[in-house]
This record gives structure tokens, sequence and C-alpha cells, in this order.
């Protein structure tokens, strides 16, 4: 039966990513049937967002609010000088450029204002569902945080990997412990955890056994809506483009 969703979600429009792609489409679905969905997300988005137009499911309500501490601005100035100094190792000793060097993330400083507010909002809008999505990990760490004071059910979902992420470089222990303990905060609420693709799913049942039949596939789709209607055709190969990135085993 459905109920009420409340969904923490760093990326949501105004900004345009794909992460805010995921979050729109699932919340447009879900008031479609029949679900309230109400979204968390930040008012003042870190510097590699790509703000611009995006679609705003209708029926849907986004309380919006502030990273304190904006450290992307200082992730952003030390990447500046390391590249002026044209030292390439500087950048591997430190960990800059990849996840690790600031736990969970820069974006950390969300989730002195998230945490609270989707606490009281999970009460005063009466949310019967709980839900976080990333990266930013700090919107699971919010759900996972009002999970801990509500009692409500909590749904994780892992758009990406987190502390077995190919690219995550822990600079010292005390980042790689602080950054383990907040995933497996998540990991410890979760009612169930959807990752995007099979390979994260079996890594991530190696890594937490006891918690393995959480984990569910949830793949990146596509809706239908945004596709312009067109007879296919028979002429000539088909052809298939993947844009991204491969990771080494």
């Amino acid at each position: 039966m459905p109920g009420r969703l409340l969904l923490a979600s760093y990326s949501y429009p105004p900004i345009a990513d794909v992460g805010s792609i995921r979050t729109i489409k699932l919340a447009k679905y879900l008031v479609r049937q029949g679900w309230a969905v109400r979204i968390l997300s930040v008012k003042n988005p870190d510097v590699w967002r790509m703000i611009g137009p995006a679609e705003e499911p209708p029926g849907v309500e986004a309380t919006r609010t502030r990273d304190l501490l904006r450290l992307d601005r200082l992730g952003l100035a030390i990447r500046k000088v390391i590249v002026s100094r044209g030292d390439p190792t500087l950048q591997a000793r430190a960990g800059l450029g990849r996840r690790g060097f600031v736990v969970p993330e820069f974006q950390a400083g969300w989730l002195l204002t998230a945490a609270g507010v989707m606490t009281r909002l999970a009460r005063t809008w009466g949310a019967t569902h709980l839900m976080g999505t990333g990266p930013p990990f700090s919107s699971l760490i919010a759900a996972a945080v009002a999970q801990r004071r509500t009692g409500l059910p909590f749904l994780a979902d892992f758009q990406d990997s987190w502390t077995i992420h190919p690219d995550t470089r822990y600079p010292t222990r005390i980042q790689a412990a602080v950054d383990g303990d907040l995933e497996r905060l998540v990991w410890e609420r979760a009612a169930e955890v959807t990752v995007v693709t099979p390979t994260i799913a079996a890594r991530y049942g190696k890594r937490y056994p006891a918690w393995s039949s959480k984990v569910r596939v949830l793949y990146n789709g596509f809706d239908p809506e945004d596709l312009p209607s067109a007879p296919p055709t028979q002429d000539g190969p088909f052809r298939i483009t993947y844009t991204g990135s491969f990771y080494p085993q």
C-alpha cells in the first residue's frame, strides 16, 4: 500500500546531473503509483555540480537546507595549488581527485543541517518510509541518522560504490576507519539496500556478508516520455555507444 516517502538526495533540481535524474524519475513514478513524496536537498550546492534546467516532478515538494562548511571550496583551492606546481606525485600522495581525502566527501558540511531537518520532517510531515540516495553519500547518512531517531523503515540507494570504489584512496588509517564506520551505519540502519549493478552487489555482499540479503539491484533506466516516438528501421547495423568509465578489476 502506498505511503509517504521522505527522500534525501543532495542531487536534485536545479542540479542537473545524472544523480538528480535518478531521483527525479523515481519521485515522478512513485507519485503516479499513489505515493506522497517529499525531497530533502541542498540549497547551496558545491562548485562541481552542473546547474541547469531540469524536470521537477509534479506533486513533489522539496525542502532545501544549507551546507554550512562548503569544504568543496577548500578542495578546489588545494587542487589549483597542486596543478599550478605541476607535480602529479603530490596529488597521488594526498588522495586529491579521488575519494577518501575528506570523509565521507567534500559535501559533508550539508550533514550539519540535513540530518536534523530530515528527522524533524519525518515527524511533522508524517513520513512512513525514509530513503537516501547518493553519492554524495551524506544523503544516505542523513537518512540513516533520521532512521535511528524515528525507527521508520529506511532504503539506502547506492548509485555508486562507496568505500570499495576503485578510486577511493585514504591518506591515513583514521580517514579509512571513519569512512568505514559511516558506511556501516548506513548498512546497519537500512531495511534494504539498492545498487545499480550486479558487480557492486557482489562486492558489497563480500564486504558485508551478514547483510547481503538486504541487497537488491535497481538499474539506471530511461523514461520513455523523454524520447520522441519514431518507427524502427532495419537499415544498416545496430550500434550501441557507451559513454562512461571502465574500472579495472
